[in-house]
């Protein structure tokens, strides 16, 4: 969808009838894979995690209000979705990117592919804890590093993201891509998704991302959940003993390829002053002031305590949602030899999720189903930097803002 413009070139805006709608259960939605999330009501003792937002038209020239009301959404129920807005020419990566925008900043070293990727750090050096699928990679060496963590087996892991994301290559619908645009790619035979294990992104920096902004554009279409937990009920569950030791110290979160920064254990909002657990088992390895052994023995304590928390389970697929089999089969696409890909509208959402409350991972369960694992997945990633309305480094404040 093209941009209505002024005489000056300006983006007109219109102001639209958002609508936030907050999720009841769960799960985004029902499908025969997951009943218990489906049947599961939330919880009254937590805050309502998810809301889809409806009534957009047209992202590319909605009003300040409009953006507001989805910042407030943002802050409310820290996980928004757009469903089937990835679908159509309405949310090419140069709309995504312009919507990202109206955020915050987007900067090109931030929200591309990480250059630990790059530099051949597996996705398995940052932690998978508790590998049900019982990879190799998965396992640590002898001296406590992780199988895939090795630079010297760059060869063996390297992340097909990376071909994916270099200049010849970024491209989509036959359009070049913006380069703060990231194509997150697995092909069929990966052992791991991008963002498989919990984690804020890219919190190494340090003015960590306030928002990631997720776009799918080929999905397998089952089994290919994106799970949330909320951080800041984390802190507010956390044991008052357990609480007041860790109130104030600070870790240090490391990309395992040279880039890292401290930040506080507890951070508070900068919009709503509400305390979380800033800490994360994808990047977080050490606190500060603490020998190696008691530091991971608090750290653990710590990712236990907030990977115990409930999971909300955004539901991309169509696949597996009864009603919709026969309409799948219409939106598959080939890819190779043996692979394929859903393009059918109920599996291409648009989510939005703030970092500094959430913790989030990727599913690979799709991956070893026979009736899945042939068929690639890609998303389109822009993550958003805090702009000067709010301080952008994480900080705690004992009595809030």
């Amino acid at each position: 969808m093209s941009t209505k413009r002024d005489a000056d070139g300006v983006a007109k805006t219109a102001h639209q009838n958002v609508e936030v709608v907050p999720a009841q259960r769960l799960s985004s939605q029902k499908d025969n894979g997951d009943e218990a999330s489906w049947t599961k009501v939330q919880e009254k003792e937590w805050p309502i995690l998810g809301a889809e937002i409806r009534g957009v038209t047209d992202f590319a020239a909605l009003s300040d209000a409009n953006i507001d009301t989805i910042r407030q959404a943002l802050n409310k129920h820290k996980v928004v979705w757009f469903a089937g807005y990835s679908s159509g020419s309405h949310f090419t990566p140069l709309t995504q990117l312009a919507f990202a925008e109206r955020f915050g900043k987007v900067l090109g070293d931030i929200s591309r592919v990480p250059e630990y990727v790059e530099k051949g750090v597996h996705q398995s050096a940052h932690s998978v804890r508790h590998d049900k699928h019982d990879r190799a990679e998965t396992k640590k060496k002898d001296d406590g590093a992780m199988q895939g963590a090795a630079l010297e087996n760059k060869a063996a892991v390297l992340n097909t993201m990376v071909e994916a994301n270099k200049e010849a290559n970024r491209k989509w619908d036959g359009e070049t891509m913006p380069a703060r645009v990231a194509r997150l790619v697995r092909e069929p035979g990966d052992p791991f998704a991008f963002g498989e294990g919990w984690h804020a992104d890219v919190t190494f920096f340090e003015e960590p991302p306030t928002y990631t902004l997720l776009t799918a554009r080929e999905m397998p279409g089952g089994g290919d959940d994106t799970y949330y937990i909320d951080c800041e009920r984390a802190y507010s569950t956390l044991p008052e003993a357990l609480k007041k030791e860790v109130t104030g110290l600070h870790a240090m979160h490391d990309d395992s390829a040279g880039k890292k920064y401290a930040h506080p254990v507890v951070r508070t909002h900068p919009e709503t002053g509400v305390q979380s657990l800033y800490v994360n088992s994808h990047f977080t390895h050490s606190l500060i002031g603490y020998e190696k052994a008691a530091g991971k023995k608090l750290l653990d304590q710590l990712f236990d305590h907030i990977e115990a928390q409930p999971i909300y389970k955004f539901k991309w697929a169509a696949a597996r949602i009864d009603e919709l089999k026969g309409f799948f089969e219409e939106g598959q696409n080939k890819k190779g030899s043996t692979g394929t890909s859903s393009t059918h509208p109920r599996t291409l959402h648009t989510l939005m999720w703030d970092n500094r409350a959430l913790q989030h991972t990727a599913t690979t369960d799709w991956a070893h189903m026979d009736e899945f694992k042939h068929r690639r997945r890609e998303l389109h990633r822009v993550t958003v930097s805090p702009d000067e309305r709010f301080q952008g480094k994480p900080f705690y404040r004992p009595q809030g803002l």
